[in-house]
């Protein structure tokens, strides 16, 4: 059982998330969090069978050789087994999600999502007031902030995005995934329901909060352009 936030974390994160002008609400009941889990894992199932949401996915991975290899996500960053990486070279092929697609199976694509996210210590679910690029701006920093004051506190964290999180009505979501589009709808209403979520907010970005240990390797990213957005 992961151990349970104590007063002084949940302060700092609140208190993190105030500060940018955004609002953080943290999911800590077990059963809370596994009906999270079961939201997300059902959002990403559908990201895995629309072919755009699946391609736009893969297109951000990095395996050994590619190029450009100072971004995406190096998939050696994962801490996936061989095995592991023989699925994942298994869920690259759209062939794949295709059949899955038409049987409307899929489900096991997942399991492992729903697991992690089930046994998280915490789920940050941040919002800010507003749905306009600056109170996204806003919003952003919010998440920052509650990120690093995650991890001054000993917390691994693991940012999670919906496919449905940035949907501002129906239009958007058949424009995400046509096929899904009443289903997203539903999950989009039952987080919102779920994190307390105001009619007047907008949900930014949801973060893993968990104990883990120390990444094994570090991102491939080009520092340079770190540097310089840090730094400007």
């Amino acid at each position: 059982m992961p151990a349970a936030l104590d007063s002084e974390t949940t302060g700092s994160l609140q208190s993190a998330a105030r500060r940018e002008g955004g609002r953080v609400h943290l999911l800590t009941e077990r059963g809370d969090i596994k009906e999270a889990a079961e939201i997300l894992a059902v959002a990403e199932r559908i990201r895995y069978l629309t072919p755009r949401l699946h391609a736009e996915m893969e297109s951000e991975l990095r395996w050994p050789d590619d190029e450009p290899a100072d971004s995406g996500i190096d998939i050696r960053s994962l801490g996936f087994d061989q095995g592991e990486l023989l699925i994942l070279e298994i869920l690259r092929r759209p062939e794949v999600m295709a059949e899955l697609a038409e049987w409307d199976a899929g489900d096991a694509l997942v399991a492992d999502n729903r697991a992690r996210v089930s046994a998280s210590t915490a789920l940050a679910v941040v919002s800010v007031h507003g749905n306009t690029l600056t109170d996204y701006a806003r919003g952003g920093s919010a998440v920052e902030a509650v990120w690093i004051s995650a991890q001054l506190h000993g917390l691994t964290v693991q940012p999670i995005a919906p496919v449905f999180l940035y949907a501002h009505g129906r239009d958007d979501l058949l424009q995400v995934a046509p096929g899904f589009a009443e289903s997203l709808e539903d999950l989009r209403s039952s987080l919102r329901q779920l994190a307390g979520t105001r009619p007047d907010e907008q949900q930014v970005l949801l973060l893993r909060l968990f104990d883990a240990p120390r990444t094994t390797m570090r991102s491939r990213r080009d520092r340079r352009r770190i540097h310089l957005r840090f730094n400007r």
